[in-house]
């Protein structure tokens, strides 16, 4: 399930700018399944197992960035403290972060002002739902 409270339409993946994507998730098979959905559709994307690499993707690729899928848990730091990282980073404050949790944790999600929130397990379908896809 896919629930969203703001996401600003996504550019398309044909190189326009904001078109990459950051995925932060500590599962192997939940990020591989993103990452190949991504390829499929042609985005652009860096990969993270936790909060920490996920930090250094984003501020690597803030001028092409479009979105960061998190994972609520993860080691070293999570999407939550994340989200409050990057929500108290002018240059990075503006990117939207959708994290993935499951449905218990959503809630605390929302709390974290979080842009959209996407059950695990992932399906394809909401990933493309989430998309606007």
């Amino acid at each position: 399930m896919v629930t969203t409270d703001f996401i600003p339409r996504l550019p398309t993946p044909s190189g326009d700018r904001g078109a990459h994507i950051v995925i932060a998730e500590e599962n192997v098979i939940t990020r591989r399944k993103i990452e190949l959905a991504m390829a499929r559709l042609g985005w652009t994307f860096e990969s993270a197992a936790d909060g920490v690499e996920a930090l250094s993707a984003i501020e690597r690729s803030v001028d092409k960035l479009g979105l960061v899928l998190s994972d609520v848990r993860m080691p070293q730091m999570n999407g939550i403290e994340l989200i409050r990282v990057l929500k108290s980073t002018p240059t990075l404050a503006h990117v939207p972060v959708v994290l993935i949790g499951w449905p218990d944790q959503e809630p605390e999600a929302r709390v974290a002002a979080c842009d959209g929130f996407l059950s695990k397990p992932v399906s394809i379908a909401d990933l493309l739902k989430l998309l606007n896809l």
